[in-house]
């Protein structure tokens, strides 16, 4: 059964390359279906690695938010162990 979605610009075109990254890794035509069918069955998600284009700004940015959640958790986790 056929269903039609709604996806944004960006990921059209993260699963255009990404199954043009397939099919050129596995020499037979991969359709956007077909790789989110491989997708969804590869259980090493790290063979993807690279496919993904993200800026370098982005990159910092997503780091300082972890960090700083890091950060919050371990003073609530402290916080927390005091209290005990």
């Amino acid at each position: 059964m056929v269903k039609t979605i709604k996806i944004s610009d960006e990921n059209y075109g993260w699963l255009t390359k990404l199954a043009g990254k397939l099919q050129h890794d596995h020499g037979i035509p991969m359709s956007i279906d077909r790789a989110l069918l491989y997708l969804h069955k590869s259980k090493n998600v790290s063979e993807l690695a690279g496919t993904w284009q993200i800026a370098d700004k982005q990159v910092n940015k997503t780091k300082d938010n972890i960090k700083e959640s890091w950060k919050t958790w371990g003073l609530r986790y402290l916080k927390q162990k005091v209290k005990k």
